[in-house]
């Protein structure tokens, strides 16, 4: 059993899991109000055939370690890890059916502006398409880490938490995930769009059919029952696909073989999000000023946040150094 603040901070009892908590809850009541509200059913039958079970196992993996942690402090990594991965997934099932409850309101879409911001700058997206599918080995890749996303998700909590031991990285990952998504979130309030490819009117390389007919479907309000197996990423200003490549690759900056791997894969990514057009120059442009803002509000809240467990790394690393 635990009884210091300190020790029960270094298990994810402190104020970044309050924070997140307090959030989802909060998302969670505007969702089911907005489905109450709207007239939009979400199917929760399919939930228990996998995901919230997924979910539960990671909640209860970390309520057993949280309860009985290792002798070893620098093992409790490890319940924070589940931690972690449980918040994550809890926000990404949250955050996906939110996406439709807000384009179901219906506010005004955003294409005309943000094609505009790109004509500012200069730059013609279907112009640079049309050149990425002139070269079709290109593309090839392209499209292939664009798709990578998803799985790199997964990267950082086993490897920064499991392996490397190393929980500021950890929270930091999580910190960034949580900022980034509630910062699109609310870019989809603000500035909803048809999406780059629609707009202009061409066929991107990366296969958006089911997005366009479910972002045409609940805009005219005939599709009424959102599906878990069938959520969509209708997203587009600012992109989550950018934001999520910054925020994998800073993960590991301190990891210089992991920092380049997924550094290059990303950049691959985030080029992708317009060479292959799903995505506006302008709204890459914002997510990266996002994801600069997150790492200031991490620097000047979120460290203090996890405290007081880094107090313990540092005392445990003092011991080290002395042996």
């Amino acid at each position: 059993m635990l009884h210091s603040t300190s020790s029960r901070g270094f298990l994810g009892f402190h104020r970044a899991t309050a924070a997140f908590v307090v959030v989802q809850v909060f998302l969670l009541a505007i969702s089911v109000t907005g489905f109450l509200q709207l007239g939009l059913d979400f199917d929760w039958r399919e939930l228990l055939t996998g995901q919230i079970w997924v979910i539960g196992l990671f909640w209860v993996m970390w309520a057993l370690h949280a309860r009985t942690p290792a002798r070893d402090r620098r093992e409790w990594v490890v319940s924070e890890t589940f931690l972690v991965i449980a918040l994550l997934l809890t926000f990404s099932l949250i955050g996906s059916p939110l996406q439709y409850v807000i384009l179901e309101m219906r506010m005004p879409l955003a294409d005309n502006w943000l094609a505009g911001v790109d004509s500012l700058i200069g730059v013609h997206v279907p112009t640079l398409v049309a050149w990425t599918a002139a070269h079709p080995r290109l593309a090839f890749v392209l499209v292939a880490a664009y798709g990578s996303l998803l799985p790199q998700f997964v990267l950082p909590p086993l490897l920064l938490g499991c392996w490397y031991r190393d929980r500021g990285a950890l929270w930091e990952y999580a910190w960034h995930f949580q900022v980034c998504l509630i910062a699109t979130l609310l870019g989809l309030v603000l500035l909803p769009a048809a999406h780059v490819f629609s707009h202009y009117r061409f066929e991107p390389l990366i296969d958006e059919t089911r997005f366009i007919t479910q972002f045409a479907a609940i805009r005219s309000g005939t599709m009424t029952i959102i599906h878990p197996h069938e959520l969509e990423g209708m997203i587009e200003f600012p992109s989550f696909h950018a934001a999520g490549g910054l925020l994998i690759t800073w993960a590991f900056r301190r990891y210089r073989p992991w920092a380049v791997a997924l550094g290059v894969l990303n950049l691959l990514m985030i080029a992708a999000t317009v060479l292959c057009g799903v995505h506006y120059v302008v709204d890459l442009l914002a997510s990266f000023l996002i994801f600069a803002a997150s790492v200031c509000l991490w620097r000047r809240l979120g460290i203090r946040w996890i405290e007081p467990a880094t107090n313990i790394d540092r005392l445990l690393d003092t011991r080290v150094m002395a042996a």
